[in-house]
């Protein structure tokens, strides 16, 4: 809303302001400033909550980047795990091989 100042001609005073429309401006400045104060306040609190979601963030992505090099190790730890344990099989089942052959061999009757 804009207001536009009337101009008064040369010669002739401004109307006088009456005590009802002082006690209306004061009381149109104090809402005024009363306004400012809330807004100001919720700035404030608005700009805080912002700072401390953005501290909350920063948390949770260090607590993300650790526990991804956690489970990063685990799994490199699984995989070394799973390497032996096949090469462990490997060796026991051609250690089975070999003694299997040679149990299927007939045996030699002396003679």
């Amino acid at each position: 809303m804009s207001f536009v100042a009337a101009e008064t001609p040369a010669g002739v005073s401004p109307t006088p302001i009456t005590a009802g429309e002082e006690a209306l401006e004061a009381r149109h400045e104090a809402v005024s400033i009363q306004i400012d104060s809330v807004i100001g306040r919720i700035a404030l609190h608005s700009a805080q909550e912002v700072e401390r979601l953005i501290a909350e963030l920063q948390s949770l992505r260090d607590f993300l980047e650790t526990e991804s090099e956690r489970v990063q190790r685990e799994i490199s730890a699984y995989v070394h795990l799973s390497q032996a344990a096949a090469k462990s099989s490997t060796i026991i089942m051609e250690s089975m091989g070999h003694w299997r052959n040679g149990l299927d061999k007939p045996r030699q009757r002396p003679g």
